[in-house]
């Protein structure tokens, strides 16, 4: 990679807005050009390239992978237009990657402002769901936010979806402990989970947000809420894990869309309690879910990742266990961003995703312990693509060396996965995240489910 000189804030920006893809880090000298490319996958050579976003329709499923450089955030729309938002956090700091499209508004904004411009309600979202109580996810860290509440009794810090729901209005919530936030174990962080509740016991009070408490093993809490019947026995949203507790056996292939299942579970925290400690790893609590639309099926694992071991000292398997519940599917949220000690072999060998898309916001979530485990044959058979929301690796120049970093794609900026046909087919695209023109920088597939 050619080595150039600094440049200044406002230059920097020009460039990035203008370059067909943009890999750079805010307060790195580095920067990646067109003619420094390394190759990567081809591109369909669709029509929709260069123009905005044509948006969701009846009958589709778009998952939305939102880029601002701060934080985690995905935007579902159901095929008859029920919606989520999961996750939306903030988190500043001097590691990340660049903020985009700018830093005027904290990512809840951006965010808030987004989903306002593809959901098919506006402002109206059905589901707000939060993963687990990091800062990059939920918001509520003290230094990044955009204020603090005034005259709501217990006020509060206005940090990812919090502040997202400054613009929103969310029908129903789901967390990854209520309505216990000390079970199974104390939350170690200091100002994320009491941030949490204060907000949600504000939008509980005064804008009638319902708190429901997520159980593992049921698929029936994440329903469609417009048209149901429509869907029934073609789309399901199954709870893998959460809060510890994790789901032992798939559903059967009967019961794919029974709603009324609720398979068994267990603790790992409850069964290995020395786990249970103050300081346990947050990451270890995400909510997990498969969704299912006709043949296609998604995972998303917040930030599953880290070691519960069983009472010999030896390492359980976490990843591996959700894993083999959740299954073969078409397309995989990377766990922990795909950092490195995440998506381990014995959980990617079972999922066996077509795309992965890890949410980046830290140049190490592109790394090369993780990429060559997602793009192993020696764990699974087939192509795949690998596609970040930027390509901002640590360790670019050992990467792209490699001959599967042809497998990544670098044009960074938003993902969206579209399914379509009843979920038999789905496809790939990028929208720029340099501004709020939705345009389509690149449409990779489709792929048959």
């Amino acid at each position: 990679m050619k080595k150039r000189k600094s440049l200044s804030r406002r230059l920097f920006l020009g460039q990035c807005a203008a370059a067909p893809f943009v890999v750079s880090q805010l307060g790195s000298s580095q920067t990646c050009h067109a003619e420094d490319a390394v190759p990567e996958p081809t591109p369909s050579d669709s029509p929709e390239i260069g123009k905005p976003y044509a948006g969701w329709k009846e009958g589709e499923l778009d998952l939305h992978f939102i880029y601002s450089g701060t934080s985690e955030s995905t935007f579902h729309i159901y095929p008859d237009g029920t919606s989520m938002l999961l996750d939306t956090g903030d988190w500043a700091h001097h590691d990340n990657t660049i903020i985009l499209p700018d830093n005027s508004r904290r990512a809840g904004e951006w965010v808030a402002r987004y989903v306002k411009r593809v959901n098919p309600a506006g402002d109206h979202v059905d589901y707000m769901m939060c993963s687990h109580f990091h800062d990059d996810h939920c918001g509520g860290n003290d230094k990044y936010h955009a204020g603090m509440t005034s005259g709501r009794g217990e006020d509060y810090h206005l940090s990812g979806l919090a502040q997202v729901a400054e613009y929103i209005h969310f029908d129903e919530v789901f967390d990854r402990s209520y309505p216990d936030y000390d079970a199974p174990v104390t939350a170690w962080r200091q100002y994320e989970t009491p941030n949490w509740v204060k907000f949600v016991q504000y939008q509980e009070k005064a804008n009638g947000l319902k708190r429901t408490p997520f159980i593992v093993g049921r698929a029936n809490q994440i329903a469609l809420k417009k048209d149901p019947e429509k869907y029934k026995g073609r789309f399901q949203i199954f709870n893998v894990c959460g809060n510890g507790a994790v789901c032992l056996e798939p559903p059967k292939p009967e019961d794919e869309f029974n709603p009324d299942i609720q398979l068994p579970t267990e603790n790992l925290f409850v069964k290995y309690p020395h786990n249970n400690r103050k300081g346990a790893n947050e990451n270890l609590f995400s909510i997990a879910i498969r969704v299912s639309y006709g043949k296609f099926r998604f995972f998303s694992g917040g930030d599953i990742s880290g070691t519960v071991r069983d009472n010999d000292g030896a390492d359980v398997g976490l990843e591996g266990i959700v894993g083999r519940t959740t299954g073969k599917v078409s397309v995989c949220k990377a766990n922990h961003h795909g950092y490195i000690d995440a998506m381990r072999p014995e959980f990617v060998k079972e999922v066996q995703a077509k795309v992965y898309i890890p949410n980046v916001w830290h140049p190490g979530h592109i790394n090369k312990k993780t990429v060559p485990v997602m793009l192993s044959r020696e764990l699974y058979d087939g192509d795949r693509l690998i596609c970040p929301t930027l390509y901002a690796p640590r360790d670019a120049d050992v990467i792209n060396a490699q001959p599967w970093a042809k497998e990544i794609v670098k044009i960074g900026g938003h993902v969206v996965v579209k399914v379509y046909d009843g979920g038999a087919r789905f496809k790939v695209y990028y929208l720029t995240a340099n501004d709020e023109s939705m345009t389509v920088k690149a449409v990779y597939g489709p792929w048959e489910c």
